[in-house]
């Protein structure tokens, strides 16, 4: 039986051009739509609001036009963690949030 580590949500619409943007998120990591292809095994700082965590490149698949990235986060502190749990629930419901990746 595979265990469910958290909860997750994914937003990914057909679009003419591709941007940089937030496709997936979870307690445990993003997954981002970028320009450019990334190696896996890297390490890159995200910040999804206020919230800045260490994470992971664990998969960089080619798309149409742009490239899906997973990143799983470092081992995040307690405070940090209920930041996080709020902005999975406020993305869930829809809501946008500001984002950036730093490779």
């Amino acid at each position: 039986m595979v265990e469910k580590r958290s909860d997750r949500v994914e937003f990914l619409k057909p679009t003419d051009k591709i941007d940089m943007g937030l496709v997936d998120l979870s307690e445990s990591g993003v997954a981002i739509l970028h320009p450019n292809v990334e190696t896996k095994g890297a390490w890159g700082l995200v910040t999804i609001n206020e919230l800045t965590v260490k994470a992971q490149i664990v998969y960089c698949a080619e798309i149409v036009g742009a490239y899906k990235i997973g990143l799983h986060f470092e081992e995040i502190p307690a405070d940090k963690k209920l930041i996080l749990k709020g902005l999975v629930n406020e993305f869930s419901r829809g809501t946008s949030l500001n984002f950036k990746v730093q490779f």
